[in-house]
């Protein structure tokens, strides 16, 4: 009796454990497998040994996607930048502005003459009558973590006077995570998902217990996105002191958090912001909520009004701080 009680026990120990292994196994086959921006991915993108990927160079790509309200031409220039406009040797009196971001700050939805950065250039140029020239350096999938790594690789080359990262709050969960070009997708990086220490455990308190037991999840903490976001804000900054750049960060209001939210938003977002970035970050709230005209696609990305409305406030800020008056490197 006792026997096969043990038995029992033990098979049914040994079947449970067996389930387990395999839902692991198949969440980290699955995470291997997932990947973003898919659908151009393998057209728009190349593989990079400093930044793990960056934007084909010479790119003309006609995206029509009528659910998002999308009809725009996504091109780059020689170097991979927004743009079809070439960028020259830099010349005496010439102020440069390198801009780095993600997808908001690329333009996804819009033409390369839209963008806030080209808006921005055409502004600053307007206002102090000087040869000023932004580089859209703006990447779709980056997070300030590809973004700082491509500064300290590539920004040398541009000879900027002054860099700007724009940061969008998703760059908090995308710096805890590396991802490469594999196979023509965007991928999180194989070996940050083998040495994981469990996905089923992931799965369990980030999605099940929160859901059914209203249960806060524990993965990637808000303090510890926090303090990876500083670390690298902190190394962009000193790097540019060091290079003699000057440096800004300015926050892209997040459609979750204006009065432009949606019923789809609310469902997966918090009504306030979760966290107070400080580090002297620029933000454009104010601008965005004293709008009219809704400033974002339906699929939350920046329409043209809402990168106007970054390009005026950006603007703004900078003339405030002085930093055209004999600032360019010569």
């Amino acid at each position: 009796m006792i026997n096969n009680l043990i038995k029992k026990i033990i098979y049914f120990s040994v079947t449970i454990i067996f389930v387990l292994f395999c839902a692991e196994f198949g969440l980290r086959f699955y995470k291997l497998n997932f990947s973003i921006q898919g659908k151009y991915a393998k057209q728009i993108f190349s593989e990079d040994d400093h930044v793990g990927f960056v934007l084909k160079p010479n790119l003309r790509i006609n995206v029509v996607t009528p659910e998002y309200g999308w009809n725009f031409i996504m091109d780059t220039d020689s170097n991979g930048h927004r743009g079809s406009r070439p960028l020259i040797a830099k010349t005496p009196g010439e102020y440069r502005i390198l801009m780095l971001g993600d997808s908001f700050t690329f333009g996804f939805g819009v033409n390369s003459d839209q963008t806030f950065s080209s808006l921005l250039e055409e502004k600053l140029r307007n206002e102090t009558g000087m040869n000023i020239r932004v580089i859209n350096a703006g990447v779709p999938s980056y997070g300030t973590l590809q973004e700082v790594q491509y500064l300290k690789s590539y920004s040398k080359k541009y000879e900027p006077d002054l860099v700007v990262i724009a940061f969008f709050d998703n760059d908090l969960w995308d710096n805890m995570i590396e991802l490469v070009f594999k196979d023509g997708s965007i991928q999180r990086n194989p070996r940050i998902i083998l040495d994981h220490t469990s996905y089923l455990v992931e799965l369990f308190d980030k999605q099940i217990m929160p859901r059914y037991f209203q249960r806060q999840s524990k993965t990637f903490s808000m303090s510890d996105m926090q303090n990876r976001f500083y670390e690298l804000v902190n190394e962009a900054r000193e790097y540019c002191e060091n290079n003699k750049m000057n440096f800004m960060i300015f926050e892209i209001p997040d459609r979750a958090y204006t009065k432009f939210r949606t019923t789809s938003d609310l469902e997966f977002m918090p009504t306030d912001r979760a966290w107070d970035l400080g580090q002297g970050i620029f933000e454009m709230y104010d601008q965005f909520d004293a709008l009219e005209q809704d400033p974002y696609f339906s699929e939350h990305h920046l329409n043209s009004i809402g990168h106007e409305i970054v390009s005026s406030a950006l603007g703004e800020e900078l003339l405030k701080r002085d930093l055209f008056i004999n600032n360019s490197k010569q």
